[in-house]
């Protein structure tokens, strides 16, 4: 899909009639940190605050249970009861001894209990519940994690299994997976999982006694590390992923989602993830855009050169984003990425880059509405009159045509005339030549 930055350069600023200097784009600080990768971004609309090596293909280890929860419920209800299989129970033998909950073949749980011991306990048995709950086994709900990756339009990521334990083949990055939580959070329930600190699991027919969980995320229990913004939240850790975390934090209007990855020191995540947040909420202030301040374009449908219409694309939402705190609004500018042409029933996906100060801070979707329309010209547009050569030239042809029909008339009617004589001539002949032969000798 081309851009018409070049046609349009369509330049719309905010609160402002002037057009400001374009600097270099520039990526955010990356600030001091001991994990290998991380990001925030607002989880409002996605825009990206800090970030280092957020590209980077890490192993998520257990952060990959948000994916697994979400999914169990967008696809389930809490109330829902699964018999755990064989399958469950066994798969995660396979990596020896892992965070689980002790559930048994032929056991019957929840699938609430599920949610809460992934989340809260993040016990492995627990991931593989919701994937049979949800899937009927462990390898049609990879599949199906898989699909909303694709779905989410990420492509640094790929999950062999529901709960994160490692596999070479199973991989994420800092971004996919703040997208991951981002996306999950908009699932109506998840957030109450996110954010739980502790539940109990009832007794079971296979066990006689409650279950008691917490969670091992410090930055949103009382502890050393707790955070006061933090309400929600996950770990991961295995031996080759090393310490992930994925923390949710609201301040006022402010709502963020730090992602942190391959981290060495178990202690050393939250102090990265309480350094980037306090940066951020330091440094940013939300902003609101209406969408009548934001520019609308008026696009050919089908070919530049001969379009059978205009199509109206203009803003249908607000645009909130965030910009560092005491940023001039005369310094606020917009880029917009719309199509060059527009084809009938096509997706569109129009961008708006969004710079402070000359600086990029943000490449977010419009939300637009698409009206089709046809100009004024082309629905009272006459039949078109011939020129005069091409006039001449029908004339031309047509009296051709006329004379030619005239002629192939006149030659039927000699054929005829001519064939008659001829007809005649032979019955004279044959007449005669009877007469002839009836003389006596």
């Amino acid at each position: 899909m081309k851009k018409i930055l070049s046609l349009l350069l369509a330049v719309a600023i905010l609160l402002s009639g002037s057009i400001p200097a374009f600097a270099d784009e520039t990526k955010p600080p990356n600030l001091p940190a001991a994990s290998e990768s991380y990001i925030v971004i607002d989880a409002k609309t996605g825009q990206v605050l800090l970030e280092k090596n957020s590209h980077k293909k890490e192993y998520p280890a257990s952060i990959t249970k948000i994916m697994t929860t979400a999914l169990g419920v967008q696809n389930g209800k809490p109330d829902d009861s699964i018999t755990i299989s064989k399958e469950v129970v066994s798969d995660i033998w396979r990596w020896g001894e892992t965070t689980h909950l002790a559930l048994e073949p032929g056991e019957v749980i929840t699938l609430r209990d599920a949610f809460y011991g992934t989340m809260v306990e993040s016990a492995n048995d627990c991931a593989n519940a919701i994937a049979q709950s949800v899937s009927g086994n462990l390898e049609d709900f990879t599949a199906l994690m898989n699909q909303q990756v694709t779905a989410l339009g990420l492509t640094n990521t790929h999950f062999t299994n529901a709960h994160g334990l490692y596999d070479k083949e199973h991989y994420t990055t800092a971004y996919d997976m703040a997208m991951i939580t981002r996306w999950a959070l908009s699932v109506d329930g998840f957030e109450e999982y996110f954010c739980a600190k502790s539940y109990t699991i009832p007794k079971t027919n296979k066990k006689k006694v409650e279950r008691n969980i917490g969670t091992h995320h410090h930055m949103i229990v009382n502890s050393k590390y707790s955070y006061e913004y933090a309400i929600g939240g996950k770990l991961g850790w295995t031996s080759e992923s090393r310490h992930t975390i994925v923390t949710w934090a609201k301040k006022g209007d402010l709502s963020l989602i730090c992602v942190a990855m391959n981290c060495q020191n178990k202690w050393d995540k939250y102090t990265d993830t309480a350094r980037l947040f306090d940066y951020c909420f330091d440094t940013y202030d939300m902003v609101s855009v209406t969408a009548d301040d934001m520019a609308s374009f008026d696009v050919p449908v089908g070919s530049l050169q001969n379009p059978s219409g205009m199509v109206h694309i203009s803003a249908s939402k607000d645009l909130d984003l965030l910009v560092e705190k005491g940023t001039p609004t005369e310094s606020v500018a917009f880029i917009y990425d719309i199509p060059s042409r527009y084809r009938a029933g096509e997706t569109i996906a129009p961008q708006v880059d969004v710079y402070s100060g000359g600086v990029l801070v943000a490449s977010v979707p419009m939300d637009f509405t698409v009206e089709t329309y046809r100009t004024e010209t082309e629905m009272e547009k006459p039949e078109k009159e011939p020129g005069a050569f091409t006039a001449v030239l029908l004339a031309i042809l047509k009296w051709m045509g006329i004379i030619l029909a005239a002629i192939v008339v006149v030659l039927f009617g000699l054929r005829a005339y001519f064939m008659a004589r001829r007809r005649k001539r032979r019955a004279a002949r044959r007449k005669s030549a009877s007469q002839g032969g009836n003389r006596p000798h």
